[in-house]
């Protein structure tokens, strides 16, 4: 074979490139912005930023264990049915639940992953919305849904503001915030990542941006405050916990909700109870624990942890079900919280995707992700009613 010249090289290496560029330049937008100016000056005042990213509070390498290879063989041999292979049950919302608001409500209605929305005290708000069918920068690759969303979201009602706990894909997307900029919402968010939103459409007015143990009053008697979480951030290959990650405190005048987003079991959960606390429900990440990523990631065991220290009155578990995102079998985060719930006789929410719930008549415990055998079976074991 007849080897290419220098020249020859060069240009077609400059092809490839600028062909590469081409491909990848609409995706651009999916990677956010950049802070600067006053946002970037709030960033560098924050007590956990060490002058060139943020920092957890305690020691938090991303994967605990460096055994790449066996990560690796975990990846390509492990045998976790890690996507349903039937039909994954769901509840169609109706938009026609969604009623006028009388200001001492408390009702849930989870979408999948993390996305809830959340009546609460006169407020209806939305958490991690993410409505497209891949967590991905890419519209034609990535982790795609399990199920469909169980409302269009063109039919979605309106929301008062859309509370994001960080930048990771599966709970910040840009097509959907680029809908819900749309509206009226508020974006409450942590710092940072109102860069992001700005790419994206979202009106400058219409964003708040708040650090770890800063408050932000919404209405009378009624409060955000953005609460540490170990975790990380970053979008790209060069942004690596350049934004802040976060759980939230949504106090009202009646209820009281903790909101985790994703994170590592940490002191955090204590001071947040013993600051905030009770909580009527504490919504905890349960998916994507492994002993790789333990430190960023609860899983159910860390999640019944750190529903005691938060001093809540009922468990919801997030961030599972929902994308295949982890190395364990996608049922398996429902299926040992449902043995925990035994053991430590926890009060345990575990709705249907679509399923709205509130606490005046709470739901028993289902599993609804079990066939009618596996339920039968459970049933005489005692972990389920």
């Amino acid at each position: 074979m007849r080897k290419m010249g220098p020249l020859k090289t060069l240009l077609s290496l400059t092809g490839i490139a600028v062909l590469a560029f081409a491909l990848s330049a609409s995706f651009l937008d999916s990677f956010g912005g950049s802070s600067s100016g006053d946002r970037l000056a709030r960033i560098k005042r924050a007590p956990n930023f060490n002058g060139s990213k943020f920092i957890n509070t305690l020691s938090t390498p991303i994967a605990k264990s460096y055994n790449f290879p066996k990560l690796a063989w975990a990846y390509v041999l492990g045998r976790e049915e890690r996507e349903p292979r039937k039909t994954v049950t769901t509840i169609e919302t109706d938009p026609n639940w969604f009623k006028p608001l009388s200001g001492d409500e408390l009702s849930v209605t989870w979408l999948g992953h993390s996305t809830l929305i959340l009546e609460i005290d006169g407020q209806r708000l939305i958490t991690d919305p993410i409505f497209s069918d891949r967590c991905s920068p890419f519209t034609f690759m990535g982790p795609s849904r399990f199920f469909p969303l169980p409302i269009d979201s063109q039919r979605l009602p309106k929301m008062d503001g859309v509370i994001i706990s960080h930048d990771h894909y599966d709970h910040l997307d840009e097509q959907s915030i680029r809908l819900l900029a749309k509206t009226d919402a508020i974006f409450y968010v942590p710092l940072g990542i109102g860069a992001h939103l700005e790419v994206w459409g979202v009106n400058p007015e219409a964003i708040v941006e708040l650090g770890w143990w800063e408050e932000h009053s919404i209405a009378e008697k009624f409060k955000l405050i953005n609460t540490p979480a170990r975790h990380f951030s970053g979008r790209g290959l060069l942004d690596r916990n350049k934004t802040l990650w976060s759980s939230w405190v949504i106090k009202g005048p009646k209820h009281n909700l903790y909101f985790s987003g994703d994170t590592g079991l940490s002191p955090h959960f204590q001071e947040i109870g013993d600051r905030y606390g009770p909580f009527d429900i504490a919504f905890l990440e349960v998916g994507a624990f492994n002993e790789f990523w333990s430190n960023v990631h609860l899983g159910p065991n860390n999640a019944v942890k750190a529903f005691e220290m938060l001093n809540a009155d009922y468990l919801f578990p997030v961030h599972w079900a929902t994308f295949n995102l982890a190395l364990h079998s996608w049922d398996a985060p429902g299926n040992t919280l449902l043995q925990l719930k035994q053991q430590n006789e926890i009060d345990l929410l575990l709705p249907t995707p679509g399923q709205m719930i509130s606490l005046e008549n709470p739901p028993i415990a289902s599993a609804w992700w079990k066939n009618e055998d596996d339920i039968e079976a459970d049933i005489k074991v005692g972990l389920l009613p």
